[in-house]
């Protein structure tokens, strides 16, 4: 039986197609029940007669074909080789996509004239979802679920071993290679280890590397402090079968420890996952709230579980729990070159660079790193108050919190207020931290005075009451 939000999902689809959306991404957190969902609707489309095809890289998927009454489950891995043999996608009313946002499907749905529906816990990829779908429904977020008792309540602690302000980035992300660096160093990894064994020994848990050395390394930490009878390690390199039986072997397991890297991340189901351990940085939302899902299935059992965040995700990205505007981020899907970038003034010939830079490019000096202020470092595991965030910030005037600059800060990242916003704030609510604002971020006399200009022009910023 569908749980009712369950039963609110199968309509608000129904409702989409009714409209005269033909393509639309059914948003479900991790541990929903969206296979449970799309099931049902493909059921009874087959069953009045519909041709229906799932389409899915997770073998899972496969066993469960029999009841979805005579739908077609085709594999990522076989669905081009059936193209070429002659399957003739045309012949499907409907095509349900299994994790959407990882667009392995892109080019089959192009030409596609029949209703599809794209599941996925995390709506954003590149290219956009928006240029393969055209509408999302979003039938209920994280906390609801916390509190109706359907996922498990996280208590995240978080440790920043290492200093990701002196990461490279590119297309968005971290580099492998910095990310190598900064990681898989025994300094890091073991202090992993150790941490984890200072609390959780006797839990069952994942834990997510940077790469496959890594992955190995860290395993071997793991092994030596815990016996290497609890440690399944598995990536990319390994045949499929080994690592398909090293996985059934950690989900079988009591107090396994799952060491991976981008394995499982995406469509695997482990429901007395204990501890999830982050052993790496990202910019990408989508992958920290994947990983993080892992753990977050309630069972009989485990009504909470816990998250060792040691790339300063949470301060970066939001806690796991937190509300997130999946349908706007659909529907208005960020573009690279967003934002203005910060510049810095070179201390030695007073040229302006990036703030990135670390060399500059008149003179040739070094950029002395910025050191990061005590609240940045977490030299040692502290537990992360997610509700005390909430509660002094909860009910009050934006120009209130505005008189306290790191009220504000947090604010615009439980938001996720654009910073054009944050500074139009400032120059209607405290205009001498506006100013101190823009010294630390080093913009130019230009920059700062056509913006003032914008404020005095335009229209001041409500003090309106913040409801999270």
């Amino acid at each position: 039986m569908l749980r009712d939000y369950q039963v609110d999902s199968v309509a608000q689809v129904g409702a989409a197609f009714a409209s005269g959306y033909k393509r639309v991404i059914l948003c479900l957190p991790t541990g929903a029940g969206k296979t449970v969902i799309f099931s049902d609707i493909a059921a009874k489309a087959a069953a009045k007669g519909k041709r229906v095809a799932i389409l899915t890289h997770r073998r899972e998927l496969l066993s469960q074909a029999g009841r979805l009454n005579s739908c077609d489950v085709l594999m990522v891995e076989t669905l081009n080789n059936a193209i070429k043999r002659g399957l003739d996608l045309g012949q499907y009313d409907l095509l349900v996509i299994d994790e959407a946002h990882i667009g392995n499907f892109r080019k089959v749905l192009q030409g596609f004239n029949g209703f599809v529906i794209g599941a996925t816990a995390t709506p954003v990829s590149n290219p956009p979802l928006k240029d393969s779908y055209n509408a999302i429904v979003c039938p209920v977020g994280i906390e609801s679920l916390i509190k109706q008792g359907w996922l498990a309540t996280p208590h995240t602690y978080a440790m920043h071993p290492v200093d990701t302000s002196k990461l490279a980035t590119a297309r968005g992300e971290y580099t492998e290679q910095s990310l190598d660096d900064a990681f898989n160093r025994p300094k890091v990894y073991e202090g992993v280890v150790q941490e984890f064994v200072k609390g959780w020994a006797q839990s069952k848990a994942i834990v997510f590397c940077v790469n496959i050395s890594a992955t190995i390394n860290t395993a071997e930490a793991f092994a030596k402090e815990l016996g290497a009878g609890r440690i399944y390690a598995v990536h990319s390199k390994q045949p499929p079968q080994e690592r398909a039986a090293l996985i059934d072997q950690f989900t079988a397991s009591r107090d396994g420890i799952l060491v991976n890297c981008g394995i499982a991340t995406t469509g695997f189901d482990c429901p007395d996952i204990e501890v999830v351990v982050i052993n790496r940085a990202t910019k990408s939302v989508a992958l920290w709230l994947q990983m993080v899902g892992r753990a977050s299935r309630r069972t009989e059992q485990k009504e909470a579980f816990t998250i060792l965040d040691f790339g300063e995700n949470v301060t970066r990205l939001g806690f796991w729990q937190e509300p997130r505007d999946w349908a706007n981020l659909f529907l208005n899907p960020k573009k690279k070159g967003e934002g203005v970038a910060p510049v810095k003034d070179c201390p030695a010939c007073g040229f302006v660079a990036y703030a990135s830079a670390r060399f500059c490019a008149n003179c040739g000096a070094e950029f002395a790193p910025n050191p990061k202020t005590e609240a940045e470092v977490l030299a040692e595991l502290k537990e992360m108050q997610y509700q005390q965030n909430r509660g002094k910030l909860e009910g009050r005037k934006i120009y209130d919190i505005a008189q306290n600059s790191a009220d504000l800060f947090e604010l615009q990242r439980v938001k996720k207020y654009k910073q054009a916003f944050i500074e139009r704030v400032l120059y209607f609510a405290n205009y001498r931290e506006l100013q101190k604002f823009w010294r630390g971020k080093g913009y130019t006399e230009g920059y700062t005075n056509r913006r003032m200009r914008e404020f005095a022009e335009g229209q001041p910023v409500k003090n309106y009451m913040i409801k999270l």
